[in-house]
């Protein structure tokens, strides 16, 4: 699916001098030409470096815009899988529907990314893997899913973790929605 990714493209003096407006602008500009459904901030080691504030600009971002914002506290000196399953867990923690209660013999699949999944034909024989075996699968998180779909990850009678970046959404999910989890196909 289409995916929009910008880099700030700040220079070293303005992140040093802490100069937020500038990334606040870019992000309010890019926001109204594309009009995406939220926003996420992900952080590298600059940002980590300078204790950037992730919710405080989030903040302002959203209140500016109207439009949900996810701050990431990324630092850019771990593998990918641990900001993949911080963006996945906020994610989840802003827009799963607690609401919702499992039904049976149905699964999540958590941890689904790109780098992992490289190709939907395999995310596809995972999901086929499961249904032969009777499971309805609920959600792919989050590779060539819906948002819709996502936000109802709490009809899951079990989250099924295929990579380490579902980790993290596993455990939220199991302490908010009483989901239990097991990890690997």
């Amino acid at each position: 699916s289409k995916a929009l990714m910008f880099t700030s493209g700040i220079d070293e003096l303005t992140a040093v001098l802490g100069d937020d407006t500038v990334l606040i602008n870019d992000v309010v500009a890019a926001a109204e030409d594309y009009k995406p459904r939220f926003i996420t901030l992900c952080g590298a080691s600059i940002p980590h470096i300078i204790a950037f504030d992730f919710k405080g600009v989030a903040h302002i971002i959203e209140e500016k815009t109207g439009i949900p914002v996810i701050p990431v506290a990324t630092d850019g000196l771990r593998m990918y899988t641990s900001g993949a399953g911080l963006a996945l867990r906020e994610w989840m923690r802003r827009f799963a529907d607690f609401s919702l209660r499992p039904e049976p013999k149905t699964v999540n699949l958590l941890g689904v990314t790109p780098v992992d999944f490289s190709r939907q034909e395999i995310v596809d024989a995972m999901k086929s893997a499961f249904e032969k075996h009777g499971f309805t699968v609920n959600a792919v998180c989050a590779m060539g899913e819906t948002f819709e779909n996502m936000q109802q990850v709490c009809r899951a009678s079990v989250n099924v973790v295929v990579s380490s970046a579902g980790m993290s959404a596993a455990k939220l999910l199991k302490a908010k929605a009483g989901i239990p989890f097991v990890v690997g196909t």
